[in-house]
């Protein structure tokens, strides 16, 4: 028994072009996303890179700010000794000037 299959080669090669045409345009639609793709990176590339910047000018920030907390910790050092001085200092003023008033006063 011999089948005999009878197709036109016409047809066959329509069909053939149109599955070709499905591939190209699905193909055609990965480039156009791969594009798109490629341009987010791009823009959180340049994104990350201001982050960085931001990151590089806080860092600066922080260290001028540890510099001048230790100048204030030493300027407050400085002023608990002169503090220190203060209240003998308005005792020996207020002495003198109690013993300028008493010699003053004659009795």
């Amino acid at each position: 028994m011999s089948v005999t299959i009878e197709t036109d080669l016409k047809d066959i090669l329509v069909q053939l072009n149109g599955k070709l045409e499905r591939i190209q345009d699905d193909i055609t639609d990965l480039k156009v996303g791969q594009a798109e793709i490629n341009g987010e990176i791009k823009t959180i590339n340049t994104k990350i890179v201001g982050v960085n910047d931001k990151i590089d000018g806080l860092q600066k920030t922080v260290d001028k700010l540890a510099v001048d907390v230790s100048a204030s910790k030493q300027d407050i050092s400085d002023l608990k000794g002169v503090k220190s001085l203060i209240i003998p200092g308005f005792v020996a003023i207020l002495a003198s000037l109690l013993t300028f008033v008493f010699r003053g006063i004659n009795l």
